[in-house]
């Protein structure tokens, strides 16, 4: 080939390479997009997220996600190992809860809401494991409990961001990811014991606090008992970086401060919040916080003490 051959079969590529760049959904915008506080908090869309029980959340990504791939920590360890980081956790939640006196949570609905990002992976299984302790140890006193996490169907905005590209990529357009709501108990649900099989291959992605918030919120309202607790394990601010890329960098924190100050300035719920490895006393007003991958279920007996008064767990 000649020299000048080269070159027109090098710019040919170029150029392919240029097109196919600028057809492709997950481009980044070149430069983040500035902070806007007076633009309204929006989802670009809803028509791809999802809600569905624990055993199914992984068939839900295998089936939806366009990116779902799962972090590195999680694809290095078995499932015998993770069975055991949960069997431990919940054997020793159990003999603390076993401690203290229990007694029924008089007329109360109680959420547990479970943060599931990707930075929760090294300490998922030992939370679920305590998770399900509690829930077994609440709902055998004849308690209403309904434990439910929160993520996305996968990395990079899913479908959202595809049908936002397609659209034109219209600026500062909201929540650009697809929500996955995940229950693993609802209320009038008890169990006999602890599962792990709901837990097993749990996805872990992005979150979007804030919406979640409102989503638990709603299941709440919606229960016959006078008083409604909404209690959520976190391990840090909200983070999609769909969304923060096309929107700025404080949009899903100042949703969940909103979500937060809607809840809190109504005597409807009453909120709380676990920090895992993480301090969410900077978000909400009732907490407490524990170092990163300790056991939470001394915290969570202390808050809802603090909470309701007189559960006596």
């Amino acid at each position: 080939m000649s020299g000048s051959g080269a070159l027109i079969g090098l710019a040919l590529i170029a150029l392919l390479a240029l097109l196919l760049w600028r057809s492709w959904p997950f481009r980044p915008n070149v430069k983040p997009a500035e902070d806007r506080p007076d633009i309204a908090y929006v989802p670009f869309t809803t028509r791809f997220d999802v809600e569905c029980r624990g055993a199914d959340a992984a068939k839900c990504v295998r089936d939806h996600a366009v990116s779902g791939e799962p972090t590195k920590f999680l694809k290095g360890i078995s499932t015998e190992q993770r069975e055991e980081m949960f069997s431990f956790a919940c054997r020793a939640s159990s003999n603390e809860l076993a401690t203290r006196v229990s007694s029924e949570l008089r007329d109360t609905a109680l959420f547990l809401l479970i943060d599931q990002s990707g930075s929760m992976a090294e300490q998922i299984f030992g939370i679920a494991g305590e998770i399900e302790a509690i829930h077994c140890h609440l709902t055998k006193h004849g308690n209403a409990v309904m434990v439910a996490g929160f993520t996305t169907l996968g990395w990079k905005g899913g479908q959202s961001r595809q049908e936002w590209h397609y659209a034109g990529r219209p600026a500062y357009p909201g929540r650009l990811c697809d929500l996955l709501h995940i229950i693993y108990h609802d209320f009038d649900e008890p169990s006999n014991s602890p599962q792990f099989k709901p837990w097993m291959h749990v996805p872990l992605f992005e979150n979007v606090d804030g919406e979640a918030l409102r989503w638990a919120q709603e299941k709440l309202l919606s229960r016959p008992e006078c008083r409604k607790v909404l209690i959520v394990v976190s391990d840090g601010a909200p983070v999609d970086d769909s969304t923060l890329q096309e929107n700025g960098p404080l949009i899903l924190e100042r949703n969940l401060l909103g979500a937060i100050h809607e809840l809190e300035a109504k005597p409807a719920v009453s909120l709380g919040a676990i920090g895992a490895g993480f301090d969410v006393a900077r978000y909400y007003n009732c907490s407490r916080s524990v170092d990163y991958g300790k056991p939470i279920t001394r915290a969570f007996t202390e808050l809802l003490d603090e909470m309701i008064g007189d559960s006596q767990l």
